[in-house]
């Protein structure tokens, strides 16, 4: 049977066509492609269907034809050369049948290679993506609804493995075969715990958790290895003079805190051994001043409140790096304190007296700020969260707290009416604010509620306060008198102050702390001051993860993710 060819297609329509040729072109291309699919399908390929058969059959008749001359030759001996010759002739019939059936296939194949094309292209033609690239992945409704496109779907079963599930990339935005949980991952819901758990996972060993565990066990044999905060500081000369400081956990688990150090014409630089060595000086922007510079453990990011020397009002400046700066907000006014909780909620203090504070939510409309009342017209000079809702910021006369996130505001009673320029907590109901100015004995006052109430744990010298963190069981204040740097325990019955010799540091302003290292900065002195945490084993020999991140006021814990 003869092979029809296929019908030649039309002139396909061009880019440089006018619209109406476009069309016609258009039109003649689609009509004849369906055509073609029916010519294909009605005689093309029945004919290389019918041309195998005849192939096969002609190859059977080759090979039945030398069978027979093969049986002549052996009867009729006597006629052995015309039985030879007989065979000869069939030998040379069967090597042309063989060389036909071959041009036969590779004709078939050249055939069918073109219908694949063929097909190809009226697939494409309807709007089917194509399959190149796309192994293992399911036709789906594009993002728009306007068409369909490939969509992830269930990888590929070879590259899987024993106990393996889907696990999503937030990278490549595709599944992909593996593990959610390391190795010795022990899983519990802390929904029940009152404890406020960080970035990290940890189980508290205050007898609220009971596990059958060979890391329980272990735990058993080796103590709780927490740290405990040094009372020996040391120096870290800087390129100038920084007075604005922050620390974050360790780029990695296991790895040192990271230090960021500002200064007020915005120049800062960057440590991530702990404030040990610094980078050079590097600039956020130039012509700004700066007025404060926190660390968000939610949003992993620097935040630094500054003005722009040109303009009356205040941007917020961020990092994820503590090296590259991209404005993120703009305030209403300037502002002297900024604040921000896990639940993304950050609390700015005007410069000037006020009688509100404004709020914001990180990571929505830059502008959207809110001012909030918190009541008579007042300086509001500190502000801490205990990333549970309640805020609490130091005045010029008292301190205001609120329950709610920062919406409403209530005045609270304190022992004295003096200006509370700094304030504290440890995340769980414990908080700590002192005084700017310098009467002795009243100078630092304690809650044990959550903000509620407070009590008198004076300095027994007068001296200024003027940054407080909390760290490890202790809440560290900077003040105006050598030791710079003193700690207080956070229970309830703690009223003596401990003043390390070598915490000196002449001009220190603030202070902050990250996984058991305390580290102060100067407003006068191109230094700072840190304490690194002890161990009661070797950190070097034994279990080499001396800086492992753990939640704010947990001095013993067991590492569960």
């Amino acid at each position: 049977m003869a092979i029809p060819q296929l019908t030649p297609l039309p002139v396909p329509p061009l880019a440089t066509d006018s619209e109406a040729v476009f069309n016609t072109k258009a039109d003649a291309t689609l009509l004849a492609e369906k055509q073609m699919v029916d010519q294909l399908n009605g005689s093309t390929i029945p004919g290389i269907n019918q041309a195998i058969v005849d192939v096969t059959a002609a190859k059977n008749s080759a090979s039945g034809s030398a069978t027979a001359a093969s049986d002549s030759a052996s009867a009729a001996n006597t006629a052995k050369l015309a039985a030879q010759q007989a065979v000869t002739d069939a030998t040379s019939a069967g090597a042309a049948q063989v060389t036909l059936a071959k041009d036969q296939a590779d004709l078939s194949k050249q055939h069918a290679d073109s219908a694949q094309v063929s097909a190809a292209a009226a697939q494409s033609a309807a709007g089917a993506p194509s399959l190149v690239g796309n192994a293992y992945k399911v036709l789906g409704v594009n993002g728009s609804a306007s068409g369909v496109a490939w969509v992830a779907g269930i990888p590929n079963p070879v590259t899987g493995f024993a106990g393996a599930v889907l696990v999503f990339n937030n990278v490549s935005k595709i599944p992909n075969w593996g593990f959610p949980d390391g190795i010795g991952d022990l899983r519990t819901s802390a929904t029940n715990l009152t404890v406020k758990f960080s970035a990290f996972n940890y189980l508290p060993m205050d007898g609220s958790i009971r596990l059958r565990s060979s890391y329980v066990a272990l735990a058993n044999v080796v103590g709780a290895q927490g740290w405990q905060i040094s009372q020996t500081y040391t120096s870290t000369t800087l390129g100038s003079t920084k007075p604005y400081i922050a620390t974050a956990p360790g780029a990695y688990p296991g790895a040192p805190p990271r230090v960021l150090a500002v200064s007020s014409s915005g120049a800062f630089q960057y440590s991530n051994d702990g404030g040990k060595n610094f980078l050079g000086d590097l600039q956020i922007i130039s012509n700004c001043l700066v007025a404060d510079v926190i660390y968000s453990e939610t949003y992993s990011c620097w935040i630094v409140l500054l003005r722009d020397l040109g303009s009356s009002t205040s941007y917020l400046y961020v990092s994820n790096d503590g090296i590259e700066w991209s404005a993120k907000a703009t305030l209403p006014e300037l502002c002297a304190r900024v604040a921000i909780d896990s639940k993304g909620v950050v609390i700015a203090t005007p410069v000037v007296a006020r009688t509100y504070v404004y709020r914001w939510i990180f990571a929505t409309s830059p502008w959207a700020w809110t001012s909030h009342e918190t009541g008579t017209s007042v300086v509001h000079s500190a502000i801490s969260t205990d990333d549970n809702g309640v805020w609490c910021v130091g005045i010029s006369n008292g301190i205001r707290r609120s329950s709610d996130g920062g919406l409403t505001w209530a005045t609270v009673v304190v022992p004295n009416t003096l200006n509370y320029a700094a304030i504290s907590n440890n995340r769980r109901g414990v908080w700590f604010a002192g005084v700017n100015g310098s009467a002795a004995g009243i100078n630092a006052i304690k809650s044990m509620d959550n903000g509620l109430t407070w009590l008198v744990v004076g300095l027994p010298a007068a001296a200024n306060i003027f940054d407080i963190t909390y760290n490890s069981g202790f809440f560290f204040l900077v003040r105006s008198v050598s030791p710079q740097v003193i700690q207080i325990g956070e229970s309830a019955d703690v009223t003596t102050y401990t003043a390390p010799a070598s915490a000196v540091l002449a001009g220190a302003n603030r202070i902050s702390s990250t996984d058991g290292t305390v580290i102060a900065a100067s407003s006068s002195t191109a230094s700072v001051i840190k304490s690194a945490p002890t161990f009661a084993y070797d950190p070097t020999t034994q279990f080499l993860l001396p800086f492992l991140p753990a939640p704010a006021g947990f001095k013993n814990y067991i590492r569960s993710a």
